[in-house]
């Protein structure tokens, strides 16, 4: 893949056509979020994002007992209580015929398309501005203190509006900050790539109600979840060979029966979609007017939805600094930002690389699913630290 272009500096002589105290770009978990945030805090939002909603995202639809608690702080539970979203109650491991269930915290198994689109909806209804089939890149400062920012429209000219401070949180590989060389995100070379689909009901026959299955086989690993009203959404991470050489639906029907998973051909022939490589580094996280937030931030392979809850805590730290970002910006917003980052990463993904690099071996899967089984107190503590706050 071609490297992305530099974007070119605004034209400072030529005024911007609106500005604004904030503008968030991506309306997922942490673009929305921080946006509901922010307008409650009584600052004038705009919302930007690419897509148009109702859309589907490539995701495993888990919202843990850390995502569940940080949307809560941000107001948000009456939203989620009226989507009829699936409880969960516990983590069925699968390699090579072997089975493990590991109870977990409960928590709520939403599609991306239903969650997201009723987030959007909360932000609007907060008087969040939102432009939906825009794409938006973040400009260099210019002298006048502002962040100017692109924004295209799938039809129409592109525009460019000023914002007081800018939050991206447009997801992995952080489109709209790629023009900045600084901010330019490094994906790990032997990271996995993601797919999902949401499969036909009879497609997993034995899928327990509050159940995440995860199935592990020599090419990645797929998880299942019954989501809102019976919905079965799947999401997986392979490796980059055998999907090049094999359709990813393929791929996952193979994984799931590779682990002893009964699964119908069904699989196969769903609607699959890529995403590009899992786990990336941010080159920067903060600068001047600038804060990336969410998966835009940095990301490690999922297991059992911490990637959204990363998410929500993200918006809930980033929208204070950004509310005083609105007002002037601060050398001290960026190192706060950046501190918190490396922090929270640091210790969030530590336990989920181990993870990666266990189910990325299915022998090691099949050692740990034996030893698990043998000292359950184990499985059941390391669940608890990775799904809870």
């Amino acid at each position: 893949m071609a490297p992305p272009v530099t974007q070119p500096a605004h034209n400072p002589e030529k005024p911007p056509a609106e500005h604004w105290p904030a503008v968030v770009v991506g309306a997922g978990v942490a673009g929305a979020t921080v946006a509901c945030l922010l307008a409650a805090a009584g600052l004038r939002v705009l919302l930007v994002e690419a897509k148009r909603f109702p859309r589907d995202k490539v995701c495993g639809a888990c919202l843990n007992r850390r995502a569940l608690a940080a949307l809560a702080h941000a107001g948000l539970e009456p939203v989620l209580s009226t989507l009829g979203g699936a409880p969960t109650t516990h983590l069925d491991l699968r390699a090579a015929g072997r089975a493990l269930s590991v109870p977990t915290p409960e928590g709520l198994a939403l599609t991306r398309r239903t969650l997201d689109t009723a987030l959007l909806a909360e932000a609007q209804r907060r008087g969040v501005a939102v432009r939906q089939g825009v794409r938006a890149a973040v400009l260099p400062t210019t002298a006048s203190g502002y962040r100017p920012v692109r924004l295209t429209p799938d039809e129409g000219e592109p525009t460019v509006v000023a914002a007081a401070v800018v939050i991206a949180a447009d997801g992995l590989g952080a489109p709209s900050v790629s023009g900045l060389p600084d901010f330019r995100p490094r994906a790990e070379q032997a990271s996995r790539i993601g797919a999902g689909a949401t499969l036909a009901d009879e497609s997993i026959p034995n899928l327990q109600s509050g159940s995440v299955l995860m199935a592990v086989g020599p090419a990645g690993y797929v998880g299942v979840v019954r989501c809102e009203q019976g919905k079965v959404n799947a999401a997986a991470a392979f490796d980059a060979r055998p999907a090049a050489r094999s359709s990813l639906g393929e791929l996952a029907l193979a994984t799931l029966r590779a682990a002893g998973v009964p699964a119908a051909d069904s699989v196969a022939r769903a609607p699959w979609r890529g995403v590009r490589r899992l786990t990336q580094a941010a080159g920067r996280v903060a600068g001047e007017r600038l804060l990336v937030v969410g998966d835009s931030a940095g990301y490690v392979e999922p297991f059992t939805g911490e990637g959204m809850a990363c998410a929500a805590e993200d918006a809930l730290r980033a929208a204070p600094l950004a509310a005083r970002a609105a007002t002037g910006w601060e050398p001290a917003i960026d190192a706060d930002w950046t501190g918190y980052c490396t922090a929270s990463r640091r210790d969030r993904q530590r336990d989920i690389r181990r993870l990666a690099w266990l189910l990325r071996r299915p022998w090691a899967t099949r050692a740990a699913i034996t030893a698990a089984a043998a000292w359950p107190a184990v499985g059941g503590r390391l669940a608890h630290r990775i799904c809870t706050p």
